[in-house]
């Protein structure tokens, strides 16, 4: 961990501030553009979802809806027959019994399109086996029916319920199957789409959380890049302003600040020298009006003694 945070300290202080801005803004944008491809797959994975239930669980679900349904109306119509006492009164059920019987044949033969899965694939055979026996026993029935319909009834109603009922009610479990079969693969993928939507939608969120996080903890260090060494420079630029340069700024990094730094310290050395040689310059100024002074001095005394001397001589000539 130590030798880790030893690299990352090197890594950070060779960053100059335009790297450090450079880093923050890409850091952000990879963050974003994450986020965007995990959403984007996504809702690829659900524009899946929608076209599978679109083109196989809507249609499967259909057709086992028209299966029950045309399976139904067979059986009703059965059992009117078995229920009618004339002729007359069962020949409309006869006639509608072959073309529900075409209507079952032609909705398990559309179901195949929609057979996803084994169990279904299995469910389907056994619905096309067991309507064929339904309907060879069934026509056996009414065939037998049909000579003397009133003296059959009797016979043809125990047939119905002996050999008749057990392979309609083995049929319709197997189509009820398909059915529920059906339903439960439309509630899951209602269920997965639903799932990978809101999985999208906590994705969205939790990346413009990261992003906002990422972006937040990008300016403050940004914000201490600048602010620290910028301070120090203020604090040097301070004292230099009440005439102390004696002071150097050390910064322990490679970037814009460094540089300033340097010339901050450049220019503290030759202002400090400037001052030295004014000073040294003044004191040299100082020194030869001093002896100048001593000079004007000296010059004054000789010319007070020739002044007295030419007294001397005019008192001396005078007398």
């Amino acid at each position: 961990a130590s030798r880790g945070r030893f690299w990352m300290d090197r890594v950070m202080i060779s960053l100059t501030i335009r790297r450090r801005i450079l880093l923050s803004f890409a850091a952000v944008l990879a963050v974003m553009s994450a986020m965007a491809a995990l959403s984007y797959l996504r809702f690829i994975h659900t524009e899946g979802e929608a076209l599978q239930v679109e083109t196989r669980t809507v249609p499967g679900l259909y057709e086992s809806a028209q299966l029950m349904a045309a399976w139904s109306e067979s059986r009703g119509l059965t059992r009117e027959i078995l229920l009618s006492d004339t002729a007359d009164e069962k020949t409309r059920p006869l006639e509608r019994t072959a073309t529900v019987r075409a209507g079952l044949r032609e909705a398990l033969k559309s179901y195949e399109n929609a057979i996803t899965t084994d169990e279904d694939r299995a469910n389907h055979a056994s619905a096309n086996r067991l309507l064929d026996q339904y309907a060879q026993i069934q026509d056996t029935i009414l065939a037998a029916g049909r000579p003397a319909p009133d003296a059959q009834a009797p016979d043809m109603a125990t047939r119905n319920r002996t050999e008749l009922e057990p392979v309609a009610a083995r049929l319709q479990e197997v189509i009820g199957s398909i059915l529920a079969l059906n339903k439960a693969e439309a509630d899951r993928s209602t269920r997965r789409i639903v799932s990978t939507v809101r999985a999208a939608e906590l994705g969205l969120v939790a990346s413009f959380a990261l992003a906002v996080i990422l972006a937040l903890l990008c300016g403050y260090l940004l914000f201490r890049a600048v602010t620290g060494p910028l301070g120090e420079l203020l604090g040097i630029v301070e004292l230099m302003r009440r005439g102390d340069f004696s002071q150097r700024l050390t910064l322990a990094r490679r970037d814009e600040f460094s540089t300033l730094a340097d010339g901050v310290n450049a220019m503290a050395d030759d202002l400090a020298g400037l001052i030295g040689q004014v000073q040294r310059s003044s004191i040299q100024v100082n020194t030869s009006i001093t002896e100048v002074a001593a000079t004007s001095k000296e010059q004054q005394a000789t010319a007070s003694e020739i002044a007295a001397t030419t007294t001397e001589i005019g008192a001396t000539a005078k007398e």
